[in-house]
């Protein structure tokens, strides 16, 4: 398989619809050819949202010629055990016929959050203004964080471990395949030589056993990451903003979200691209919903926080907004 990429030039920000045209040619004569059309040019964002927020469209107000484009999670399946680099789907159906695959749209009422604040955006700065809006309830942040990432956060070094273990250039899955070798050394020296001396299986399996390279992962850590946001590396943002739920503090009462949101901002920051450092805006709940919260030191670049007083997400619309605003314009 050839994987290839188109660089495009920066663009000043414009909401004049841009088409960019996209060709393949071999000895002159083009075989492939892809075109996109309405183009415009401005900030992006990247939303973890929670599904709770509920709002009609006369209460967000987004203007119907407004360059503001969402792009909503259509994926039915937000988890996935293994990355998805391409689509942020869960049926392999090419467009436009994919129902679970997201495009660039206009917000729907599942979206208020993201068109309030893309509106809000687009009022401060007169640019076009794109949200990718990732919404998945009920999760904890190691679920939003690749492997790298994990290594960073010592509340999650068992996950950490575990799924190391397969993947590449860790220094877990070195010491797996170390094992696995050996394995096969004992499987050849030993286990076959028994096998021809006595004419049976050594260890009583009807057709004999051969070593397996690792066993099962019990974690189910990265798996959000896997389907939300593996699809979006590189991607050119602005900056990227975090609603931490219940979920994610409720089984140590706060105490290890101070190292967990610094190694998961940190991890965004190197996942997503941008020519400036890209802001990370996240919530934190007060002391009174956790009472063993402290705030993240060790968030690299630009970061600033919103104290939640109440896990009901649609507390806290307007104060983001206004932190997100404040903080990057």
């Amino acid at each position: 398989m050839t994987i290839w990429k188109v660089t495009v030039p920066a663009m000043k920000a414009s909401a004049e619809p841009k088409t960019i045209k996209v060709s393949l040619s071999i000895d002159g004569e083009t075989v492939h050819e892809r075109v996109v059309e309405n183009v415009v040019v401005g900030d992006v964002w990247y939303v973890a949202g929670a599904q709770d927020i509920k709002m009609k469209k006369e209460e967000y107000g987004v203007p119907i010629k407004a360059p503001i484009r969402i792009m909503a999670r259509m994926a039915k399946g937000v988890k996935s055990p293994r990355e998805r680099p391409y689509s942020v789907a869960t049926s392999t159906t090419p467009a436009p016929g994919n129902r679970f695959a997201s495009y660039w749209g206009e917000a729907e009422r599942e979206d208020a959050f993201a068109a309030k604040l893309a509106k809000a955006i687009h009022e401060k700065t007169g640019k076009p203004v794109g949200i990718i809006y990732m919404d998945s309830s009920g999760n904890e942040l190691k679920h939003w964080m690749d492997v790298p990432t994990l290594a960073n956060a010592p509340s999650l070094k068992a996950d950490y471990e575990d799924i190391a273990a397969i993947t590449p250039g860790t220094p877990f899955y070195k010491k797996n395949a170390e094992r696995y070798i050996d394995a096969w050394k004992t499987y050849w020296g030993e286990y076959i030589p028994e096998m021809i001396a006595t004419k049976s299986v050594p260890d009583g399996a009807a057709w004999g056993s051969y070593p397996q390279f690792s066993g099962s992962v019990e974690t189910d850590a990265t798996s959000v990451y896997n389907c939300l946001l593996a699809c979006f590396r590189r991607t050119q943002v602005k900056g990227m903003i975090f609603m931490t739920e219940k979920s994610m503090v409720m089984n140590h009462d706060g105490a290890h979200l101070a190292g967990e949101m610094s190694a998961l901002a940190n991890g965004w920051k190197r996942l997503f691209k941008s020519e400036q450092d890209p802001h990370f805006i996240y919530t934190i709940p007060s002391k009174a919903l956790a009472a063993r919260i402290s705030k993240p030191a060790d968030i690299r670049g630009y970061s600033a926080s919103y104290e939640l007083s109440a896990w009901s997400v649609n507390e806290c619309v307007e104060g983001l907004i206004h932190t997100v605003i404040e903080t990057a314009y």
